[in-house]
């Protein structure tokens, strides 16, 4: 399931979305049998993803917060802080700055209980929703 949900991330940012959204179905379909639910909100979330980048924006909302009611409850600060910076630009797509500023100041504040290397990663996602609500 692993593999086929970092293949759905690899595929999403090359724009092969119809090849992504199998992979991240195939792995989510994996994790609910085997009942991996931070694996199954991880695909969730790619899913959001996909719907966000295809300008399916109501559907990325309601996929991003299945996924996000899973990730708080499982305390996954890294996956969580990763989403909530995608539902910011999301928010920001539905005319809702409000939202993105509170997205991004959650996931500023998640990012500062992580460890350098996580926070670095995160740090580039935060920056690209910081440079999108400052539009």
């Amino acid at each position: 399931g692993y593999a086929l949900r970092s293949l759905g991330g690899a595929l999403l940012e090359q724009g092969e979305y119809d090849d992504a959204r199998s992979a991240f179905e195939q792995a989510l379909t994996i994790a609910r049998a085997g009942g991996n639910r931070r694996a199954e909100a991880s695909c969730i979330a790619g899913l959001g993803d996909l719907a966000y980048r295809q300008g399916r924006h109501g559907d990325a909302a309601a996929l991003l917060s299945e996924a996000e009611a899973t990730l708080r409850e499982l305390d996954d600060r890294p996956l969580l802080a990763d989403l909530l910076c995608t539902r910011g630009l999301v928010d920001l797509l539905r005319a809702d700055r409000a939202a993105a500023q509170t997205a991004l100041s959650e996931a500023e504040q998640v990012a500062g209980t992580m460890n350098a290397g996580t926070a670095s990663t995160l740090n580039r996602v935060m920056e690209r929703l910081r440079a999108a609500i400052a539009e």
